[in-house]
């Protein structure tokens, strides 16, 4: 079965960016930066039902330093 989309927001940063956060019906979430890429994931802190879920990235060529 297909994901149904609840909502789509947008909220702008510096330098012409932003990230997009899309929730679906099923409790699953996206988010999309723009102009951003290469990106590596520097955090992912996941913990059990209801608490908080913080997901970091940065430029890949900061982590090859």
């Amino acid at each position: 079965m297909a994901k149904l989309l609840l909502k789509s927001i947008r909220v702008d940063g510096p330098e012409g960016r932003y990230v997009r956060v899309v929730f679906y019906d099923d409790g699953s979430l996206r988010f999309r930066v723009t102009n951003a890429g290469p990106m590596v994931i520097t955090e992912a802190y996941i913990q059990g039902k209801n608490k908080h879920v913080i997901l970091g990235v940065a430029p890949a060529t900061t982590m090859s330093n």
